[in-house]
């Protein structure tokens, strides 16, 4: 009900409409819509593209089932990242999918494409730190992934569709910005 404070109406959902224990054996650090999809990872050096499929009770409005069923459309293979609170990113096109690892690498998929093999592994030489999170730009050309220790890692598309790569590469300070 729309009672003239909010920007627009919001429907209360008592009941889930799908839940399942089924497709991490451990706790999951974060999920993303793929369209009617969902993109999720655990600690278990993988992520997972799923299509839930709920009970037609749930449907009707009561709680969803647990052992509510879901269909496993695609895996990631992420190496080196059975760590806790390593977030992945998707560009709003969803054509690009990134994550970074405990090697400080970043890899990238196109989600679209099966068999799930990442299009590029990109790294630094001075990235040596867990990439907990990555942003990927509005057109995918840009990926950004910030470290542990505080830096935030930069990698743009060059002509030919590949993305840049330079191992000298390494943050730059506020001072070295000014400078140069």
């Amino acid at each position: 009900r729309n009672d003239g404070r909010r920007a627009f109406n919001a429907r209360v959902c008592h009941h889930p409409a799908f839940s399942s224990v089924q497709i991490h054996k451990d706790y999951v650090d974060c999920v993303r819509w793929l369209g009617d999809l969902c993109a999720t990872k655990s600690v278990d050096d993988r992520i997972l593209l799923w299509r839930p499929r709920g009970t037609a009770a749930a449907q009707g409005g009561e709680a969803a089932a647990t052992e509510a069923t879901f269909e496993l459309l695609q895996e990631f293979p992420l190496p080196n990242s059975h760590l806790w609170f390593v977030r992945f990113s998707l560009n709003p096109s969803a054509s690009v999918l990134a994550c970074g690892n405990k090697a400080g690498h970043v890899y990238v998929w196109d989600p679209h494409h099966a068999p799930a093999t990442h299009i590029q592994k990109l790294h630094a030489k001075k990235c040596t730190r867990v990439v907990r999170q990555t942003a990927v730009s509005y057109d995918g050309a840009t990926i950004l992934g910030c470290t542990e220790d505080g830096a935030i890692w930069r990698w743009d598309r060059v002509a030919g569709g590949a993305v840049s790569e330079d191992p000298e590469d390494e943050p730059q300070s506020e001072e070295q910005e000014e400078a140069g």
